[in-house]
């Protein structure tokens, strides 16, 4: 059962379990009467939060996603299902109809939404196809031309997405993602609770402890702008029509540090696990026209967007990421998978971390 009191979404659900295939195609047959599916289900790999299916017709083919109370990956982590809930009203707002409809182009959009079914979590999408997401795009060692050109791309429509959002303050309330932010605090922000102390010397530990913790504090409250949340390599697909935005559970009316010292640190643990390659040569400047870009546009069209302290919130949000994929629970399935803390890869990570969220000066 699901609720929305004073504009924040009230939850009591029960579901433990993902449906089945069975129950899946009764769920679309319902739908689209006269859906008939030429195979079974085809679970989709790639993502942490949730459980995400394709299911084809003769003629055409849906994508399932459902939100459990938990990370599909790892089930021991709490996560409120209206996280769904949000990611529907972001492909609705950056759709045909929606209130941002003028960044919607065929150069980079969000899926198109089909169908949500809130008693069960379950949302029905377009599918895009199987294109590769942006790492393994990268690996296939594309032209610098073409990587800048999509570079420029993505850089475009994240600062359009962050300039132009700001004007529509009507969408703070509908986006006040509050559970995931409380979550990223709990999981990411509260490094006392996962961070090994003997990482660092104990005066670093506590500084470093404490600036994290207190960015995310911060992120908790209503921002300036419409956020993506989670923009990762994972969450941006590279069809032959062009960029895809996937996965907008943790969209948010927050702060555009967040999305940008996401990516950055991305770029980065990419760039440092294939250091030495051609593959980093790619993801280094891909990053490079991006950020040119992504600064361009926001000085062209909402310069005071950024103040300060959100160059500040940009660097510790990167510092932070960099540890959890590195030593922390998302290590275990990301660029260092399997990498002890001691290798010097590893050492580097921390470093940085400490230098991103340490030291606002370099």
């Amino acid at each position: 059962m699901v609720k929305v009191a004073k504009g924040r979404i009230v939850t009591v659900f029960s579901q433990t379990k993902p449906l089945l295939a069975s129950e899946l195609e009764a769920h679309l047959r319902r739908l689209r009467p006269g859906f008939e599916p030429v195979s079974a289900p085809v679970a989709l790999k790639g993502g942490y939060l949730n459980y995400v299916w394709r299911l084809q017709g003769e003629s055409e083919s849906w994508i399932a996603k459902q939100a459990l109370p938990f990370f599909a990956a790892f089930p021991e982590q709490a996560l409120s299902p209206t996280r769904l809930w949000f990611e529907v009203r972001a492909l609705e707002v950056l759709g045909p109809m929606g209130a941002l409809v003028e960044l919607r182009t065929e150069t980079v959009r969000a899926p198109q939404l089909l169908a949500f079914e809130p008693e069960y979590s379950l949302l029905w999408m377009e599918d895009i196809g199987s294109g590769p997401d942006l790492y393994h795009w990268l690996m296939q060692i594309p032209c610098l031309e073409r990587i800048a050109h999509r570079a420029q791309e993505l850089a475009l429509f994240l600062a359009d997405l962050h300039a132009y959002s700001s004007s529509h303050r009507r969408l703070a309330e509908d986006f006040y993602n509050f559970e995931v932010q409380a979550t990223r605090l709990r999981v990411q922000y509260d490094l006392a609770a996962w961070l090994p102390q003997n990482l660092y010397e104990d005066r670093v530990y506590t500084e470093l402890r404490q600036a994290v913790y207190a960015l995310g504090e911060q992120l908790l409250k209503p921002g300036k702008c419409l956020i993506m949340g989670d923009l990762w390599p994972a969450s941006i697909c590279m069809t032959e029509q062009g960029i895809r935005l996937l996965d907008w559970e943790f969209v948010h009316w927050g702060q555009p540090a967040q999305d940008l010292g996401h990516f950055m640190a991305h770029c980065w643990l990419i760039s440092e696990a294939h250091a030495g390659t051609a593959i980093q040569v790619c993801i280094d400047h891909f990053w490079q026209v991006f950020s040119m870009h992504y600064w361009k546009r926001i000085e062209t069209t909402c310069p005071q967007l950024w103040q300060e302290n959100d160059y500040e919130a940009k660097r510790i949000h990167a510092g932070a990421e960099i540890l959890i994929r590195t030593v922390g629970i998302f290590q275990k399935c990301g660029y260092f998978a399997g990498i002890p803390a001691q290798d010097p890869q590893v050492l580097k990570a921390l470093a940085l971390a400490q230098t991103l969220i340490l030291d606002f000066q370099s």
